[in-house]
């Protein structure tokens, strides 16, 4: 833009990072005079750009022509529009790649990041879940030692209370053993006192 409305040529370094380096060169093959006998850091001349000196594409008709002789009226309009319709055909087809080559590597690095993910996932699933393992078995052992030791108390005061009921029974048995045999002696005491 600056060299539009200056109306003064760029200079070689400004055109390479301009256009490249590849186009760049293009233009000082063809033969743009202000251009090609520039070197970098030269004074820009304050004349206007004539073009290319020679034709920059020449279709395979008209190669072929020039070898025959034959004249053929020259639509140059009409190699322009082919010329830019190619241009806009490979851009497309250049877009389109790199639409594609991102797509790729988009989907590789999102299966990248879910593998990533998935394996970090179920490293943290396998960490929790041992821990639980480990947590449920300290539960279950303690709740197991705690019915354990209730069951244990309840049986001594179940075995307590039937040593008690079970002695009171040999007590009271006893008291009547010793009071028939009591009865059954006096018997006989007093049976042999009368006799």
């Amino acid at each position: 833009m600056y060299h539009k409305c200056t109306k003064t040529l760029p200079r070689y370094d400004e055109l390479k990072q301009t256009l490249g380096i590849p186009l760049t060169e293009l233009l000082f093959e063809y033969g743009i005079p202000d251009l090609s006998s520039r070197q970098v850091g030269d004074v820009p001349k304050e004349e206007i750009l004539e073009g290319a000196k020679k034709q920059l594409w020449a279709s395979p008709s008209e190669l072929l022509q020039e070898k025959l002789k034959l004249k053929v009226p020259l639509m140059r309009r009409g190699q322009q529009v082919l010329c830019y319709q190619s241009v806009l055909e490979i851009g497309e087809e250049v877009e389109r790649e790199f639409h594609e080559r991102t797509e790729k590597f988009l989907q590789k690095k999102a299966q990248e990041i879910y593998e990533e993910a998935k394996a970090q996932f179920d490293v943290e699933t396998d960490r929790i879940r041992d821990k639980l393992k480990r947590d449920m078995y300290e539960l279950y052992t303690l709740r197991l030692k705690q019915v354990f030791c209730k069951m244990w108390q309840e049986f001594e005061d179940y075995i307590t209370d039937r040593e008690h009921v079970l002695l009171a029974e040999a007590e009271r048995n006893k008291r009547e053993a010793v009071a028939v045999v009591k009865k059954s002696k006096e018997r006989e005491l007093q049976s042999a006192v009368e006799n």
